[in-house]
């Protein structure tokens, strides 16, 4: 067997390798975005934490706020009804759907 036609096998074993790891990620990641899609209007705060920093969410009376300043989370059904009473947020709502 000469080198170039090790080479070639080598080639043919790592595009292997990588097609089952882009296999395996696009897997899991349809998973993720099932187990995601599955919570539907979950808020957040049922997690009690900041998304970004981990700290403690406190609950307000329509929201989750992060008690470090990170920002107020809202469920898409909170923001629905805020957007009644805005014309701009119900635009940007609109082109999110």
């Amino acid at each position: 067997m000469s080198n170039q036609e090790k080479d070639r096998l080598g080639d043919k074993l790592r595009d292997l390798e990588h097609g089952r790891e882009d296999h395996f990620f696009a897997e899991r990641d349809k998973a993720l975005l099932a187990k995601l899609r599955a919570k539907g209007d979950e808020p957040i705060a049922a997690t009690g934490a900041c998304p970004l920093c981990g700290q403690a969410l406190q609950t307000l009376a329509n929201a989750s706020a992060c008690a470090a300043g990170h920002g107020v989370w809202l469920t898409r059904s909170q923001l629905e009804e805020m957007a009644g009473r805005s014309d701009g947020l119900r635009e940007l709502l609109a082109r999110l759907a």
